[in-house]
């Protein structure tokens, strides 16, 4: 009898104490306040245009290329600019064999830059920008080849022939890195350099365009440098004036 006891206690022991693990693992853990994210306001807009496309023109011989672009960058929070650039632009090369390229056409390019310097320095506000950045470039054009020499490998000897009014599109991403530097209440100067690669295949049979507009000259299609230098000026966005009721 005693042993029969002793054994329903144990027994009703080993249930308070089951019991007591179960009602332990079925606690729910208490929730960890969410952290409250701030939602990116817009500020404004940065409007600039690029002046290092006249000057990098004039670094190549025997060629005259005329470029303008235009960009518009809204700011959220001073942290983020969402970016659209635009421009158009036109090349004419002379080549060494006596042959010619011109091209012309309009690109466009979308992407976004993100702050990495603090909006304070040593203490105090700062309106200058540290820049990273990526975009994606497209540009549809024409491009014509004059008097390009074709030899024939059979019956020997050459000809010249020309290509003219060929189309094509073409597409490539940048990596950017630059600065911007306020001299004038809004008005800004800096510069970007840009690595540019495209994402655009040869096609068989193709005649590959020297050069494409907004992303360069297209060697082998090795991927491009560009050095910008930019004029801006920044537009606050315009804030609603509250009525005071004097009465």
């Amino acid at each position: 009898m005693r042993q029969q006891i002793t054994y329903i206690v144990s027994l009703f022991v080993c249930l308070l104490v089951l019991q007591n693990g179960l009602a332990q693992q079925t606690k729910k853990a208490p929730a960890k306040p969410a952290k409250n994210k701030e939602p990116l306001v817009l500020n404004g807009f940065r409007v600039e245009t690029d002046l290092g496309q006249i000057v990098s023109s004039l670094a190549f011989k025997n060629n005259i290329t005329t470029s303008m672009q235009v960009g518009v960058s809204a700011s959220l929070s001073n942290k983020l600019y969402p970016t659209i650039e635009m421009g158009q632009s036109s090349t004419l090369k002379l080549m060494a064999d006596q042959s010619s390229f011109t091209a012309k056409g309009f690109y466009e390019k979308i992407g976004v830059d993100f702050r990495i310097n603090k909006a304070l320095e040593n203490g105090k506000p700062t309106n200058n920008l540290m820049l990273l950045g990526l975009r994606l470039g497209f540009s549809s054009f024409n491009y014509s080849i004059n008097h390009l020499p074709v030899v024939d490998e059979y019956w020997g000897g050459s000809s010249l022939t020309n290509y003219d009014n060929l189309r094509t599109n073409k597409v490539w991403y940048e990596i950017m890195a630059g600065i911007r530097v306020e001299i004038l209440k809004n008005t800004y100067v800096g510069w970007n350099v840009r690595y540019k690669s495209l994402l655009s295949k040869k096609s068989t049979g193709e005649i590959y365009p020297w050069y494409i507009p907004g992303y360069g000259t297209n060697i082998n299609s090795t991927p491009n440098w560009e050095f910008n230098y930019t004029v801006g000026y920044y537009i606050n966005r315009p804030t609603k004036t509250k009525k005071v009721d004097l009465q």
